[in-house]
């Protein structure tokens, strides 16, 4: 252990161990527990990084049939615990790291992020709950497929915060991304696809409709092909009957795709806005910034992409009552 600490290029850890005599104390049964806190707060303050893996690889000995073992580890995660703030903020400014042009930091802090929310509790992910969900925004539209994947599954696994007092801020950003989400559903990337399944089925049942979150699980089966353009139709009809009031913002967050850089999510942003558009009664056409939406389809009438001017034309022709 002291030889791999030693290689872990972490000065400021080395000192800590020292300064602490963790050496010693992880050397006898009387002292053991207390050096592994310390070896844990270690590494939490100094290589927050780390932690992701050490709690994946850990978790599973809390099983095992040897009581010394489950102890141990049981006692480091409990240390883990009390930093957790630290290591998630630790782990999220990888996803900002300015010298990470191919985005394999961002990946693998948000792949490390979704092992450890498996495993902490709730009221230490609330204070930066809204934080975490801002810092993964903006890689639902990274280039790198993979990233974007990493991203959507971390939403999803964030909805275990979901339902306690965390419930309103994290709704909000339910809204937020919704849109996003539903996009990518028909994205180039199978895996986008896939973790843009599992984070509209984990947090379906957080959303104030039965009907949706049934739709959800229903046809979202990770291995299974849907027929996007029918389940987009069907489940704008539930949108508008379930949660009418959100209805003008999820229409401008697809008019804020229509200038994607990819043909694929312009179109289905294109039909989703139409499909909206067209089901909503005639009597709540007020609730709908209609002249900047049709203007914004007008617009994508001239996309370089014919896919893109063909699901433009079709969301216009649905608009004839207004």
């Amino acid at each position: 252990m002291e030889a791999l600490i030693l290689r872990s290029q972490s000065p400021d850890l080395v000192k800590f161990m020292e300064q602490q005599n963790v050496w010693n104390k992880l050397a006898t049964e009387e002292d053991f527990l207390e050096g592994v806190n310390h070896l844990a707060k270690g590494i939490t303050d100094h290589k927050g990084d780390y932690m992701a893996r050490l709690v994946s690889c850990l978790t599973p000995t809390l099983s095992n049939l040897y009581d010394p073992q489950r102890v141990v580890v049981a006692g480091f995660l409990a240390e883990v615990q009390k930093y957790c703030t630290t290591v998630l903020s630790a782990m999220m400014a990888g996803m900002d790291d300015k010298e990470d042009p191919e985005d394999d930091i961002t990946l693998e802090s948000m792949s490390g992020l979704s092992k450890i929310l498996k495993e902490i509790a709730e009221s230490n992910v609330r204070p930066i709950l809204v934080n975490i969900a801002l810092r993964i925004r903006p890689c639902f539209e990274k280039e790198k497929g993979a990233v974007r994947a990493a991203a959507f599954q971390l939403f999803g696994n964030l909805s275990r915060f979901g339902d306690g007092p965390s419930k309103e801020p994290f709704l909000e950003q339910i809204h937020t991304n919704f849109v996003s989400i539903l996009l990518h559903l028909n994205d180039e990337d199978e895996e986008v696809k896939k973790s843009c399944k599992f984070a509209l089925r984990q947090f379906g049942p957080l959303l104030s409709s039965s009907a949706m979150n049934k739709m959800f699980q229903q046809y979202l089966i990770d291995d299974k092909d849907i027929s996007y353009g029918e389940f987009m139709y069907d489940l704008s009809k539930i949108i508008i009957t379930d949660i009418q009031s959100k209805v003008n913002f999820y229409v401008m967050g697809n008019v804020s795709f229509f200038r994607s850089s990819w043909v694929m999510i312009r179109g289905n942003a294109a039909m989703f806005a139409g499909f909206l558009l067209g089901n909503l009664p005639k009597d709540h056409h007020t609730l709908i910034s209609k002249d900047h939406v049709c203007g914004a389809l007008i617009q994508l009438l001239k996309d370089p992409a014919p896919e893109v001017r063909q699901k433009a034309a079709e969301a216009i022709s649905l608009l004839y009552e207004y």
